[in-house]
């Protein structure tokens, strides 16, 4: 799940790829990390190197209005939201420099792109949701 807090930058319904990259038959779940892949349809992160936003929307799924059309709502540059889609057992603080895994999930290990996607605003709440600052600049 995302929760959108501050920023307006998305892509609207883009096409998401039936299969992801690994092979698996995982949707594109909401806040997960995504990217584009080469024939430009998006895809959750298996290129840890070139993540493109977060997904708002999921694909896949029956309580989706996206579900139906296979296309998917991508946030992408600057902005504040919560999600859910975290590497399990880490533990997250503010200013804790956020990575993408291969899963589209947000973890705090860099998993060798060197890539920075985001910054914990804070521990996780009650809920199990983090705040983030979205910043492919950073």
């Amino acid at each position: 799940m995302i929760k959108l807090l501050y920023g307006e930058a998305c892509i609207r319904y883009q096409r998401a790829v039936d299969t992801p990259a690994s092979g698996s038959t995982n949707a594109i779940n909401p806040g997960q990390v995504v990217m584009l892949a080469m024939d430009e349809e998006i895809e959750y992160c298996s290129n840890v190197a070139t993540p493109l936003g977060l997904s708002f929307d999921s694909k896949n799924t029956t309580e989706n209005e996206c579900a139906a059309s296979g296309k998917v709502t991508v946030l992408m540059g600057e902005y504040v939201a919560q999600t859910d889609q975290l590497a399990s057992g880490v533990s997250f603080d503010a200013n804790d420099k956020l990575y993408s895994t291969t899963g589209g999930l947000l973890t705090k290990t860099d998993p060798g792109s060197g890539r920075i996607v985001g910054l914990a605003l804070g521990p996780r709440d009650s809920n199990g949701m983090l705040e983030v600052y979205w910043n492919l600049q950073l």
